[in-house]
């Protein structure tokens, strides 16, 4: 092989590796180590941070700083939420399907090929609390969409 060969079987094969499709394995919070790992439904708290584990998520290596910005290294976090439960004062809970904006996009912290940091969007408050329940990861990633329906 030649030196011109060789440089590009090197760039195809970066190239290749770009275009592979990321995949999730494992979703996980600060607070709860292990919570869900696909393609179950993830439960977050809005405004927690989570970490997700997997392969080809990112372009490379990179760190936003604040105000967190919603890419990173090619990359976009949506949240695709089916239901949120609402806590009310008094101590009754009730849940409700998402009605208005149920695709939320999460601010990133960190990215690499096998790591993202996300902090999850907030959700309108009712009663005391609200918890994103039934939710879906769906990656962006140069412009397209990875959605593991």
């Amino acid at each position: 092989m030649n030196t011109t060969q060789f440089f590009v079987a090197a760039i195809i094969s970066m190239v290749a590796g770009f275009a592979q499709t990321p995949s999730i394995t494992n979703v996980t919070n600060a607070a709860i180590p292990a919570i869900d790992a696909p393609p179950d439904k993830v439960h977050l708290q809005p405004r927690s941070m989570a970490t997700i584990f997997g392969n080809n998520l990112a372009d490379f290596t990179v760190t936003g700083v604040p105000p967190w910005p919603s890419s990173l290294g090619g990359t976009e976090v949506h949240f695709v939420v089916d239901r949120i439960t609402y806590g009310i004062d008094g101590g009754s809970n009730f849940t409700a399907p998402c009605s208005e904006n149920c695709e939320l996009i999460g601010t990133l912290v960190f990215a690499s090929r096998t790591q993202i940091n996300v902090v999850l969007p907030d959700v309108p408050l009712v009663g005391n609390s609200r918890i994103i329940e039934r939710s879906r990861i769906v990656l962006i990633r140069d412009g397209i969409r990875y959605d593991a329906r």
